[in-house]
């Protein structure tokens, strides 16, 4: 599935995968605060010396629905961070560069916090949610 926008240059329309690599790639510029896990929660660990940026598509679900964006972000945060502001954080930098390549804003950004890292790994179910209209 294809998002389309209209503007005054033309119709522009972007892969879903192209936008899950701009959310990944924003994700991975706070590595210091989150690591990408899968949907169940299950760190997701680079294999090898080399990684891609496509190991970590699994953290990231993009829908469209009606003509809207829907984005979730799966996650595990460091402890002692706070939750909401570095969340709004992400979610700025992903408007961002979404605008710059000549999308709206999406309707709606959830980031699922499968977990709080500290010494190991502490199990929690938080959402954030960013809603655009």
């Amino acid at each position: 599935m294809a998002t389309i926008n209209n503007n005054e240059y033309g119709e522009i329309s972007i892969n879903n995968s192209a936008i899950e690599k701009i959310v990944v790639n924003n994700l991975l510029k706070m590595k210091y605060v989150f690591l990408p896990t899968n949907k169940r929660g299950k760190l997701i660990v680079a294999k090898g010396i080399r990684t891609k940026i496509t190991d970590y598509i699994g953290s990231v679900e993009v829908t469209e629905y009606q003509g809207k964006l829907f984005i979730k972000i799966y996650y595990i945060i460091q402890f002692g961070e706070s939750i909401n502001s570095e969340s709004n954080k992400l979610f700025d930098l992903i408007e961002a560069d979404l605008e710059n390549i000549g999308l709206k804003k999406p309707n709606q950004i959830t980031s699922k916090i499968t977990g709080v890292i500290s010494k190991q790994i502490a199990k929690r179910e938080l959402e954030v949610v960013r809603r655009n209209d």
